[in-house]
């Protein structure tokens, strides 16, 4: 993990996922470090409430790609390779899968692992095709665990 300093005045890359800790300082004293926890500067294109949809939005492809690329930057930023997502081409009319969401779960909980942060608690932890149906709930999940 690399420390670093930033204030709210400092430009961060796009699409770069930290994990900070802090902590209080007053000479000669210092609290000590919080847990770990992770941060990303991508930003979610459709989103009703602020980073989260709303029951009956429709997930588009920018969803998705959007998704993909923040949880590529926690896995970069973990030292893992890139997740080789199916259907790696996303275009409107996209129809998303289970296994789409299963892909980003599984991919974001091996980054989170190895940064050492807390497990996602995920709405509906089993997706079962057939009997799942896929809710705006579950991306939520997943931007809440990059975020």
């Amino acid at each position: 993990m690399t420390t670093a300093a930033y204030d709210s005045g400092t430009s961060l890359p796009t699409n770069t996922a930290f994990v900070y800790e802090v902590r209080a300082t007053r000479a000669p004293f210092a609290s000590a470090w919080s847990a770990p926890d992770l941060a990303t500067t991508s930003h979610f294109t459709h989103s009703s409430a602020g980073a989260h949809l709303s029951a009956g939005d429709t997930i588009s492809a920018a969803d998705m790609t959007e998704l993909r690329a923040v949880v590529n930057s926690v896995r970069s930023a973990a030292g893992l390779t890139a997740f080789p997502f199916t259907d790696s081409g996303l275009s409107s009319g996209y129809v998303v899968r289970l296994a789409h969401l299963s892909e980003l779960r599984g991919a974001l909980d091996a980054a989170r692992s190895n940064l050492g942060l807390s497990a996602l608690v995920y709405t509906d932890p089993l997706l079962a095709q057939g009997a799942t149906r896929i809710k705006a709930v579950h991306i939520n999940d997943i931007r809440d665990g990059v975020q």
